[in-house]
């Protein structure tokens, strides 16, 4: 790429846009186009303030415009959404900006500590932990599995079935810039559990509370 702020994921086969800001790298999004992606980097450097400081990848939203115009004139693409780019910045740079430090979760029994998602769920008065995951779909996907072992009404769970979870499971991780990791526990540009380690994990727990709760389950 040669914009500033961008970067190629061979993975997603889109173009990343991360910014640096008070020593932290912040993910902007994946786009198709590189310029997007510059864009996203531009409107990153505004919103922090960080104008002055560093330049900027376009001088104006018409030169930016322009540009997009010619990359997507040389690469034959003529469906991506100008509107759709913009929103997607937008919301992303207003995550970022956001004065409420936790996290609340949409999803049942979830709560976000540090840069993990920690899932509990409750049984006749008791709480029992379903360990902490990379990403919020999988602490979700850890609470349905214990609320179908403690017999939960099918109202009480996140997803409606399993393709749903993997639906939300590949959406969270394209838009968090996440690559699964490598067997030995590596991974570049953000790396998150297998789904076969995820199922080991969540299965080890599921053991403990059968242990605890007993001939119940």
């Amino acid at each position: 790429p040669k914009y500033t702020g961008v970067s190629y994921n061979q993975g997603s086969t889109k173009y990343q846009a991360r910014i640096r800001f008070n020593g932290k790298q912040s993910f902007l999004g994946n786009f198709l186009l590189q310029t997007d992606a510059a864009y996203a980097y531009d409107q990153g450097i505004l919103q922090f303030v960080l104008a002055g400081q560093r330049s900027t990848n376009f001088n104006n939203f018409e030169e930016f415009n322009e540009a997009r115009e010619c990359e997507m004139a040389e690469r034959d693409i003529s469906s991506v959404s100008l509107q759709t780019t913009m929103e997607q910045i937008q919301t992303r740079l207003a995550e970022l900006t956001s004065p409420t430090k936790t996290k609340l979760s949409s999803y049942k029994g979830i709560k976000k500590s540090s840069v993990r998602y920690e899932t509990q769920i409750r049984h006749q008065k008791k709480g029992y932990s379903l360990g902490s995951y990379t990403l919020e779909v999988d602490a979700a996907y850890a609470y349905d599995c214990a609320a179908k072992l403690l017999k939960s009404k099918a109202q009480d769970y996140n997803f409606v079935s399993e393709d749903v979870y993997m639906s939300k499971r590949g959406e969270e991780m394209e838009r968090r810039g996440l690559v699964m990791m490598d067997n030995d526990g590596g991974g570049k540009g953000g790396g998150v559990e297998s789904l076969e380690t995820v199922r080991e994990m969540i299965e080890g727990r599921l053991k403990i509370i059968r242990e605890k709760v007993g001939e119940e389950v």
